[in-house]
């Protein structure tokens, strides 16, 4: 068996055959082969010496938090975080109309989307915006 290569990398593969190669290839295809184990697949580096396998992938990135969970989830994972009364202190300190409507969501709301107002400016507030889409992918995974 013989492998192409391109670049330190095996392109092809070809069977091992009766036939020579240079009466099988072109000159210039055969000068790009070497003998190959049957290991060897197309996508092994080549070294000049010895075949080794490609490294193998990189991880695939994680998928992006979701965008809208629900409300119990998120407050579950508040708490988990050590994060409820921290909310809530901040929840506390907003103007009336705002205080009212944040307690209200916190209470009888049914979701949280991830790009909301007000849980931006919540996170802002308490300085965890960087945290924001671990929480939420965190919370996203609770089930009851």
């Amino acid at each position: 068996m013989h492998a192409r290569i391109v670049n330190g990398r095996v392109a092809e593969i070809f069977p091992a055959s009766d036939t020579p190669l240079a009466e099988r290839f072109h000159p210039a295809l055969v000068a790009a082969m070497v003998e190959a184990g049957p290991e060897v697949q197309p996508g092994w580096l080549w070294d000049g010496v010895a075949f080794t396998p490609p490294p193998p992938p990189p991880p695939a990135p994680p998928p992006p938090a979701p965008m809208v969970i629900a409300l119990w989830q998120f407050r579950r994972e508040l708490r988990a975080r050590g994060w409820w009364e921290d909310v809530q202190a901040a929840i506390a300190a907003l103007p009336a109309e705002q205080r009212a409507d944040a307690e209200e969501w916190l209470e009888y709301g049914t979701e949280v989307r991830r790009d909301a107002p007000l849980l931006l400016a919540l996170a802002g507030a308490l300085g965890l915006t960087e945290e924001l889409e671990a929480a939420f992918t965190a919370a996203a995974a609770r089930t009851l």
